[in-house]
């Protein structure tokens, strides 16, 4: 035996009508606005993320001062005793940071400062 709904759709109504469309609109819109918001907001998680970097090396490079009472040649001469791993910019995983022997800080290869 069929629903009542579905004997009523199949024969009272040849379309959609205005209430349905302008339903479906709104929630397209709204799932668009998301999806804007959110590829708005991956670079400056980005730009963050790279600024946070470059704070935890250049800690790492006064730790290894403390300790070793000279800068480093490298960010390499950091790994493991200073940190675990060397980071990768989130914006460029193919550029690496780099030290600055002149400034005695790390640098990002993408041009990324914290302030």
């Amino acid at each position: 035996m069929k629903n009542k709904w579905h004997i009523r759709l199949l024969v009272g109504e040849n379309g959609v009508s205005l209430l349905e469309l302008m339903i479906v609109v709104l929630i397209i819109s709204i799932l668009v606005g998301m999806a804007i918001f959110t590829f708005r907001n991956t670079a400056t998680v980005e730009l963050r993320t790279c600024q946070a970097n470059l704070r935890i090396l250049d800690g790492a490079i006064v730790q290894y001062y403390l300790y070793e009472k000279d800068y480093p040649d490298s960010i390499d001469k950091l790994i493991p005793k200073y940190i675990k791993t060397r980071p990768k910019c989130p914006t460029d995983k193919t550029k690496n940071y780099e030290y600055d022997s002149e400034n005695h800080n790390a640098t990002c290869l993408n041009g990324h400062t914290y302030p």
